[in-house]
């Protein structure tokens, strides 16, 4: 299930958390020159708080600094992009079970 940032206080989406065995945190951080780079407060403190509760796995897609200063989380992946080739190669990525 899809789950964002301002959805952490629906009672269904933290149920689908506490239900995971695990979770997948992909984030889209772009950079540009006139913004802050990197996650917003809001959505660093939700991570972080989805962390402590199950095993985590963060992938950016797109620039991997954007999981810098998130930690605790099992693994980390970077696939560069978040184009549709790039979405279904991390997937197959995580999928194989030789990791």
């Amino acid at each position: 299930q899809r789950i964002g940032a301002d959805s952490d206080s629906d009672e269904a989406s933290n149920n689908a958390v506490q239900a995971a065995e695990r979770l997948l945190i992909a984030v889209v951080v772009k950079p540009a020159a006139w913004h802050s780079f990197g996650l917003p407060d809001e959505q660093r403190s939700f991570v972080q708080m989805l962390i402590r509760q199950k095993p985590t796995v963060l992938a950016a897609l797109g620039e991997p600094r954007g999981l810098d200063g998130l930690a605790g989380a099992s693994a980390k992946v970077c696939a560069f992009s978040d184009v549709p080739a790039s979405r279904r190669a991390l997937i197959e990525f995580l999928s194989d079970s030789s990791h």
